[in-house]
């Protein structure tokens, strides 16, 4: 790996756990906001696997079978359901 390449993962972990920080903050997000986030996120992975993993099994013209789109997509879904089920233990807590 370049070292380029690792100041960016250096920025992009730095800010995670900036955003980590603040939404594990009080002061940022209210109980029901956090709420409304996590609803958003878990619509957001029934979008996603609606789209993007039931479409890969609608026949197409070509009659193949998409499986990156499968593969990314089942990572979507697992990605918003994570942030949906963390986001809501957040909210219990509160």
């Amino acid at each position: 790996m370049r070292p380029t390449d690792y100041r960016r993962w250096e920025k992009v972990n730095c800010c995670l756990t900036k955003l980590s920080s603040m939404l594990k903050s009080n002061r940022m997000l209210a109980k029901a906001e956090l709420a409304v986030v996590s609803n958003f996120a878990l619509d957001g992975a029934k979008i996603i696997f609606g789209s993007l993993v039931v479409g890969t099994f609608i026949p197409a013209a070509s009659g193949k079978i998409a499986w990156l789109s499968f593969v990314i997509g089942i990572a979507m879904t697992s990605g918003f359901l994570i942030a949906a089920m963390k986001l809501s233990k957040i909210a219990e807590i509160k």
